[in-house]
């Protein structure tokens, strides 16, 4: 079976790639941008709009991605001025990605990109593995006020739900909120939940102490906006002033998320420190106690295993689709509450010795939910869907 992997961007997807090459498919990525040391990437790389075209790399795949220097010259000038370039760069990028399927058994791709793709798959018989990586109409755990790019955003998922022939989600939660909208039992057979995972060796699992009586060290790391609940924690960082609780919140504003930027900056229980790069976050997640995300929508955060994998208990709503355990390895807390923020952190305040047993279990936790292991998943679904599609046959047609 010949699987092509399609996404303009960057996401987890190279995982789901590398899985799939644990079996015996034929398989190509076609990515937007992907280092493969060509003229493109020896200019780039040494200017100082280095940091566009870096992190676009994974040793497991390199022989399998396809590219071509015109569209990944398209993908730096839509990542310069996305407001000019985005939809000229995402439609070549899937005018590109249609060229390259000839022959093609099944495309794999995820939420939000490439609706030309799988319209022109579905059209050709090309079978469709998607993945539906955010809660589905997240609207409808926000309150939102739907818009008009809102209505568009929903109405190409819910074909792309239908015309799938496979959904991937990460998560109980995401399903939930697909099948709360969408009552369709062929929808519901199709899915299959495959955790996401953390690249365990990246951080520094080290097991966490405290000390009742001693500042106790809460990390977000999210974007500000209503949709990662930042408003609910701001409260309960205001119920909680006086109390021995320092919160470091690492993220840039989002949607809506500027007017709470002056409560966040005022607040003397909360350090601020804005957007910083991904490879500089460890340092914040050796530094901290217990990790916090009181999301009201989400996928699976990719955060929160980070976070369980440098060891800290985490506080986070069933909203946030995590493999979290409630009393194992961190709390599971009410969506929309700040009373239920501080009576979590006050938990942890109270009974010192909490924080140390669930650090310890993360450690156990992560070992399930590492890349590797969910690369292992992603070739266990290929090879099953590949039997059921062929009937051990190597062609879908």
């Amino acid at each position: 079976m010949k699987i092509a992997f399609i996404h303009p961007l960057k996401h987890h997807i190279y995982f789901s790639m590398a899985g799939a090459l644990q079996t015996e498919n034929e398989v190509v990525g076609l990515f937007g941008y992907y280092t493969k040391d060509d003229i493109v990437d020896r200019v780039i790389l040494r200017t100082k709009f280095h940091d566009l075209a870096e992190g676009y790399h994974y040793d497991k795949i390199d022989r399998y991605v396809k590219v071509s220097i015109w569209i990944k010259i398209l993908f730096l000038l839509y990542k310069c001025s996305p407001r000019f370039f985005e939809r000229f760069y995402m439609l070549i990028f899937q005018w590109w990605c249609i060229l390259n399927l000839k022959d093609m058994d099944c495309i794999h791709v995820l939420q939000d990109y490439c609706n030309i793709v799988i319209r022109y798959a579905k059209k050709h018989h090309i079978k469709i593995v998607y993945e539906q990586i955010l809660a589905y109409d997240v609207n409808q755990f926000i309150a939102e006020p739907s818009d008009i790019e809102h209505d568009k955003k929903l109405s190409n998922q819910k074909e792309n739900l239908i015309a799938a022939d496979k959904v991937l989600m990460a998560s109980h939660f995401v399903k939930k909120s697909i099948l709360n909208r969408i009552n369709s039992k062929d929808l519901e057979r199709k899915i299959q939940v495959i955790p996401y995972g953390a690249s365990i060796a990246d951080f520094n699992y080290h097991t966490r102490t405290y000390q009742k009586g001693k500042k106790l060290s809460l990390l977000i790391v999210a974007n500000i906006s209503k949709r990662k609940g930042t408003d609910y924690l701001i409260k309960a960082m205001e119920g909680l002033q006086g109390k021995a609780v320092q919160l470091n919140m690492i993220g840039a504003p989002d949607t809506g998320g500027e007017i709470l930027l002056d409560k966040i900056k005022h607040a003397s229980n909360i350090n601020y420190y804005g957007k910083i790069p991904h490879a500089e976050i460890h340092k914040f997640f050796n530094q901290s106690d217990v990790f916090v995300l009181p999301s009201l929508a989400e996928g699976s955060s990719l955060s929160v295993y980070e976070a369980i994998a440098a060891g800290m208990p985490c506080i986070v709503t069933e909203n946030v689709g995590s493999v979290i355990e409630d009393k194992k390895d961190g709390l599971i807390i009410e969506a929309k509450s700040s009373k239920a923020i501080i009576d979590a952190i006050l938990y942890f305040l109270d009974n010192p010795d909490e924080v140390e047993r669930m650090s310890v279990n993360t450690q156990k936790t992560i070992k399930e939910f590492s890349w590797n292991e969910f690369e292992k998943k992603i070739g266990d679904f290929y090879r099953k869907i590949e039997y059921e599609w062929t009937g051990g046959k190597n062609n879908v047609s």
